[in-house]
């Protein structure tokens, strides 16, 4: 897989959430528009190039973020 990065995210936080993505669109509680992007990201990392937008840098990051909200934490506290 080959991509260019957004430029407006820090070294590694592309990869960071590309690595989110297979497991956003298996999770519970994702509305279906989220799941769809989420597939549609993944479909487009198996050609020879991709390239992330800033806008889908945004997108990925909100769902990756709401994803961690429900699923890593329980009333605040980091769930082990």
């Amino acid at each position: 897989m080959k991509f260019t990065p957004s430029s407006k995210l820090p070294a590694g936080e592309t990869d960071r959430l590309l690595g989110y993505m297979p497991i956003v669109v298996r999770a519970d509680g994702v509305s279906d528009w989220e799941r769809k992007f989420c597939a549609s990201i993944i479909s487009r990392q198996r050609g020879k190039s991709f390239a992330v937008s800033e806008k889908q840098a945004r997108i990925m990051n909100r769902i990756v973020s709401a994803f961690q909200e429900r699923t890593m934490r329980a009333d605040g506290e980091v769930v082990e």
